[in-house]
């Protein structure tokens, strides 16, 4: 029930009926409305371990659930086609995985990435999308790398370690076909233009 589910400064959702607080982000068009509430060690004498859970939403209701481990990224397109980043499966490494989701629940991506996941984006359209790897365990080929996805053939198009270096945020323009990548704090440093292919439109800056 709506009832339940309060938001807190447009940042977190609590869901009373589910006992859920977690981080939150929104689709561009408001509709659609992505949370998450890592695992833990619920408090009492047995230290119950509890996996991660996810919501989405839309227009205030819960339409999709599901468990996870830990999310590092998290990402919601105006249809409601979303993408969780995961942390490790095992403690003290540096690994993630990608799922990417539909709204009606139907996992479109599962993609492990050998390092840990950093900033990511999905389109409006929710063809495409886009997870930054950034460190690892060792210099593998995930490593400090982008990695691109088509949602349609459901595959990764690339990855590659992208002349920018680690954005803080990544947006798509799928008018223009490219994929912005925001550097510094906050995105403050200005972006670059990537096209669809990995081609970097603005090496001369």
């Amino acid at each position: 029930m709506t009832a339940n589910i309060y938001e807190v400064s447009g940042r977190w959702l609590r869901v009373v009926s589910d006992d859920f607080f977690g981080p939150c982000v929104h689709s561009p068009n408001g509709r659609f409305t992505l949370a998450w509430d890592n695992a833990r060690v619920e408090t009492g004498d047995a230290g119950i371990a509890r996996r991660g859970r996810f919501l989405l939403l839309e227009a205030g209701r819960i339409r999709v659930r599901g468990d996870m481990r830990t999310a590092l990224t998290g990402c919601v397109s105006d249809a409601g086609t979303f993408l969780i980043g995961c942390g490790p499966k095992r403690a003290h490494r540096q690994e993630g995985t990608v799922y990417v989701i539909s709204p009606r629940g139907k996992a479109l991506i599962k993609h492990r990435i050998n390092a840990l996941l950093g900033a990511s984006a999905i389109s409006d359209d929710h063809c495409y999308a886009a997870c930054q790897a950034t460190t690892s365990d060792a210099d593998n080929a995930d490593r400090g790398r982008l990695h691109f996805f088509d949602l349609k053939d459901r595959c990764l198009l690339w990855k590659k370690r992208v002349e920018t270096g680690w954005a803080t945020r990544y947006e798509f323009d799928t008018l223009g076909r490219v994929l912005l990548a925001y550097c510094g704090p906050d995105g403050r440093d200005g972006c670059c233009r990537y096209a669809f292919d990995g081609t970097c439109l603005d090496s001369e800056k």
